[in-house]
């Protein structure tokens, strides 16, 4: 197998998995909650919201832009992988077609 992308992963990266694993609490945590804040800052928002995976990330944006309101024009990537367009497609067109 030919690797595409090696991850950098020291002892500190080891070293907070394993805390969080010890911790017991692996779904919303201290450092989840610590993520959302610090990362909300760093991007100049006043909330941010970790999600699981990034299909869940643009299905909760789609639905706070409230879309279906707007005129919008939609660039995504030329990837026949990309599962994005099916959430744009359920959102934007919704289950009735229009």
């Amino acid at each position: 197998m030919i690797p595409v992308a090696r991850p950098l992963i020291g002892e500190e990266e080891i070293k907070e998995v394993v805390e969080v694993l010890r911790s017991g609490i692996i779904v919303q945590g201290r450092k989840v909650a610590e993520f959302e804040e610090r990362f909300s800052k760093y991007v100049g928002a006043k909330y941010g919201i970790a999600v699981s995976n990034g299909t869940a990330a643009l299905d909760i944006a789609l639905h706070a832009a409230s879309m279906k309101r707007f005129k919008a024009e939609f660039i995504v990537s030329e990837d026949p992988d990309f599962d994005g367009i099916e959430w744009i497609r359920r959102i934007w067109i919704g289950r009735d077609g229009m």
